[in-house]
């Protein structure tokens, strides 16, 4: 945008009837701020998965999206050994997009690293209704 522009509208597509979304992060204790988030939207056929989109924040300086995890998804039933498979290729999507991981005083790099594909299979899980706890 230029300086002397200014936003007027933002438009959300609403969810087909075939899509579910969720969010689920590793929340600070004390603010109840996100450390690491993963955020999900499916679109489904059944109990297959024909689409995903996938991306996680907190990780590094800004949110990452997750190609392999999508791709890993897509086409497969979402059960919880196909969603843990799938999540396991997020350490792959962040090399990918040649980011730094980042530690600092709410969590190291280590912990947000392993942090963030649990984040992201819970996301998948509770847009799926899959009990997981």
């Amino acid at each position: 945008m230029a300086d002397n522009e200014i936003i007027t509208t933002i438009t959300v597509p609403t969810l087909a009837a075939n899509q579910r979304a969720e969010y689920a992060k590793m929340a600070h204790p004390a603010s109840f701020y996100s450390v690491v988030g993963g955020a999900v939207v499916v679109t489904m056929d059944g109990d297959r998965c024909t689409a995903a989109s996938v991306a996680v924040g907190g990780l590094t300086p800004r949110p990452v999206k997750a190609p392999a995890v999508e791709a890993a998804l897509t086409g497969m039933q979402l059960t919880a050994d196909n969603i843990a498979t799938a999540t396991a290729h997020l350490g792959e999507d962040i090399t990918a997009a040649g980011v730094d991981i980042i530690g600092d005083i709410y969590a190291s790099a280590g912990y947000r690293s392993g942090v963030a594909p649990v984040e992201v299979k819970h996301a998948l899980m509770h847009a799926i209704g899959l009990a997981h706890h």
